[in-house]
C-alpha cells in the first residue's frame, strides 16, 4: 500500500464478476502499488470515468455530505467506494474504504474503453461488491 496523504483522486478495482469500483481517497485513502503499474493519469480518471455513458440510476448508501458526485459515477454503472475516515475522529474510523452509492446496472471491465479497463484489471476482488460495506484492500 502507499500512503498517499493529500493526493486526491480516484481509482479502479473490479470483481470476481468483472464489476467495477471507482474508489475515492479524499486525500486520504491508502493506494494499492498496483495503481500504479503502467501509465496512468489518476488526475485524469474521474473525468474519464464521468464521460461513460449513463446507463441507470444509483442509491446513496450514506446522507453524509453532498452525494451528487458519487451518485453519478453509479449512475455510470459503478459502485462507489469512498474513504471516509477523513471525516471521522480517529477512535470513529473504520480503517476502509466504504461503500457510499451502488448503480441499478452495473457495467463491467468489457463495457470499458481498452486503456481504463487495463487499469480496472489492476487491482481485482475475489469476492462481489455486493458482499461488502467496506473495501480493506489490505484484508483481500
Amino acid at each position: 500500500m502507499i500512503d498517499a496523504a493529500g493526493y486526491d483522486c480516484v481509482w479502479l478495482v473490479s470483481d470476481i464478476a468483472d464489476c467495477l469500483a471507482a474508489v475515492v481517497t479524499a486525500g486520504a485513502g491508502p493506494l494499492p502499488e498496483s495503481v500504479f503499474d503502467g501509465p496512468v493519469d489518476l488526475s485524469d480518471l474521474e473525468h474519464r470515468l464521468r464521460q461513460l455513458p449513463v446507463v441507470g440510476t444509483a442509491n446513496a448508501l450514506v446522507e453524509d455530505g453532498d452525494m451528487t458526485s458519487f451518485l453519478e459515477l453509479a449512475r455510470r454503472g459503478l459502485f462507489v467506494f469512498d474513504w471516509t475516515d477523513v471525516h471521522r475522529t480517529r477512535r470513529a474510523s473504520i480503517g476502509a474504504y466504504q461503500l457510499v452509492a451502488v448503480p441499478a446496472c452495473a457495467i463491467h471491465t468489457s463495457d470499458l474503453p481498452a486503456d481504463l479497463r487495463v487499469i480496472a484489471q489492476r487491482q481485482r476482488l475475489s469476492s462481489a461488491f455486493g458482499d461488502h460495506l467496506t473495501l480493506d484492500m489490505l484484508s483481500d
